[in-house]
This record gives structure tokens, C-alpha cells and sequence, in this order.
């Protein structure tokens, strides 16, 4: 398999979690290496990608010693209610104290003027096809809540949570489907990204949460591309990715930190929070967050059978 198409090979199979993982030569030359993985399945390449989310068994095979998921303090629990009133084309999110016509987030843009944060963690909500409200509630827990509980019981936990907030109180009372929680998990800095022959990318090597985990490894994805296609070499090519995306991985991690520092903070601190968000948003969210937003990876490149490298005109 070529360097060029290498990067395409073992993405579907490597979700089987890896067991096993060889690098080969053969009179001195490096070869194809070739993995095994836990459904029995093996593949050959000259470049594996571990794009195998928080939990990475390719980040274990970089080094055995890389930092493991903790317990965010957050978990994550949504669900389909029905017969509650809500405007189309706008994503809610419920401020504190449970004033409901502020505090809405239409298109990426604050128009109200409250806090969007529940005493608990964040409660949002949109209208769906058919008449229906989906909803999601992220819940700041300082111990890993009991999984085990019925859905009966994670309902009227959730209520008790919000029994101060009037919109997600309805909500919740008027639910008729319930997706089961999730933990919400942090990872610290990664220290090996890749080597000569292996790669990280999205979640198992920065998992970054806040909204922005898939939209970064899509972006992963097309820089290490580019490298590839660009680099005399598989190693220098991966070199080259991960200098590329470093400085932007780094603000969007400690982006996402303090995103989840808001949901989990003190009562001291989220008085302070609530007094100056308001304000803040206002004036300063479009030109704090147009790093994020209007950032161009720039074209993706097509090789072509002679070896070429041309733009084909893709961007993200």
C-alpha cells in the first residue's frame, strides 16, 4: 500500500480496539506494518491512524505509559418531549433562576440577556419534526452518578435538579423518550501524538468536548492529508501535522476547560459569572470566538497517478 493511501487504511477496523501491532523490515527497508485487532480482522499499511476516540487503543501502543480518562464532573443525559410549545429554528438554552424568554441562542447569536446556565450545569432545548422538543441536560456531579438507576428515576432526579427552572421543569414532565446518561470525561495532555509510523487523531490525542470534538478531527483529518500529500516521507509528514495543529489544539483544549469549569463551578463563582456574562457576550463573543469560527485549513490536495500534487478545491 502506497504512502499516499496508507491513511485511508484500518479507519473502519480500528473501533475493534487493537491487540496487537508490528513493525516490520526486510534488508533494511521498512515495510508495510500490519495489525490485529480485537474482531479478529488484520491490515497492512504504511501508516495507522488511531482515530479511536477517548478511550484510544492506539494511544496505549504510541506509549504505554499516556495519560488515561478521568471523570469530568459532568454527565450528559437528553431525551423527546412532547405537547411544549418552542420557536423553530432556535437553540434554547435555559439561564438561571428560570426566565424563559431570555437567553436564547439563535444561529450562534446571544439575543437575551441572562446567563446560559442552570444552577446545575446547562439545560438546552430545540423544536423538532412533528410537534416534538428534543432536549439535553448537562449535569455538573462531583461523584460518578449510579447508572443503574430507571428511567422513571433519572426523570425525577433530573426534575428535583431543575424543580427552580419553570421551561425545563415541562420539559421534563412532559418527556416521552429517554436517552440514557453519559459521563462526561477529561484527558490530560497527551505527550506522544505519533511516531514514524503511527498517528492521533481527533478525540485519541485531544479531547476537547465543548461542542467541537468532531469539527476538530475533521480538521485533523485535512491537515494530516495535506502532510501527507506534501511530505517526501510518511515520519516528516506526521511531523509536519502535528506542528500544524498544535498551537490551535491548545486554545481550543483550554477553551473546552473552561467551558466546563463554568458548569461545575462554585457558588461564589458562578455570582461572578452571571454578574459579568451578560455583558461580556454582548460585546465580545463574535470577535472571542471568530478564532474558531472562521479558521481555513485550506484546500485539500489530489494526487494524481504521475505523482503530482494539485488543489483540488475542498476546503474546510
Amino acid at each position: 500500500m502506497t504512502r499516499r493511501t496508507a491513511g485511508l487504511a484500518s479507519a473502519a477496523a480500528i473501533v475493534s480496539g487493537i491487540i496487537r501491532y508490528a513493525p516490520t523490515a526486510q534488508d533494511g527497508e521498512p515495510q508495510p506494518d500490519w495489525s490485529v485487532f480485537a474482531s479478529g480482522r488484520t491490515a497492512e499499511a504504511s501508516l495507522l491512524i488511531g482515530a479511536d476516540g477517548i478511550w484510544s487503543a492506539t494511544r496505549s501502543l504510541l506509549d504505554p505509559h499516556a495519560p488515561t480518562p478521568e471523570y469530568a464532573g459532568l454527565y450528559s443525559i437528553s431525551g423527546i418531549a412532547e405537547g411544549i410549545e418552542t420557536d423553530a429554528g432556535i437553540f434554547n438554552m435555559t439561564p438561571r433562576g428560570g426566565m424563559t424568554a431570555a437567553g436564547r441562542w439563535s444561529c450562534g447569536t446571544r439575543t437575551g440577556g441572562a446567563p446560559p446556565f442552570t444552577r446545575t450545569g446547562a439545560f438546552i432545548h430545540l423544536a423538532a419534526p412533528g410537534g416534538k422538543v428534543w432536549w439535553s441536560a448537562q449535569v455538573a456531579c462531583p461523584a460518578q452518578p449510579d447508572l443503574a438507576l430507571t428511567d422513571a428515576q433519572w426523570l425525577h432526579r433530573l426534575g428535583e435538579l431543575h424543580r427552580h427552572e419553570q421551561l425545563p421543569t415541562a420539559i421534563l414532565e412532559a418527556t416521552t423518550e429517554l436517552h440514557r446518561p453519559t459521563l462526561m470525561h477529561k484527558l490530560n495532555a497527551v505527550p506522544v501524538l505519533h511516531n514514524d509510523r503511527i498517528a492521533l487523531l481527533g478525540d485519541a490525542g485531544h479531547p476537547v468536548g465543548a461542542g467541537q470534538g468532531a469539527s476538530m478531527a475533521l480538521e485533523d483529518a485535512l491537515v494530516l492529508a495535506q502532510s501527507l500529500a506534501a511530505e517526501p516521507s510518511v515520519a516528516a509528514a506526521l511531523s509536519a501535522y502535528e506542528a500544524a495543529r498544535s498551537a490551535r489544539i491548545a486554545r481550543m483544549v483550554k477553551a473546552a476547560s473552561d467551558n466546563r469549569d463554568a458548569k461545575t463551578a462554585g457558588p461564589l463563582t458562578r455570582r461572578i459569572r452571571d454578574l459579568v456574562m451578560p455583558l461580556a457576550v454582548r460585546l465580545f463573543y463574535e470577535k472571542a470566538t471568530a478564532w474558531l469560527y472562521t479558521h481555513d485549513c485550506g484546500e485539500l490536495l489530489t494526487i494524481r497517478t504521475d505523482g503530482d500534487s494539485r488543489a483540488s478545491g475542498a476546503r474546510l
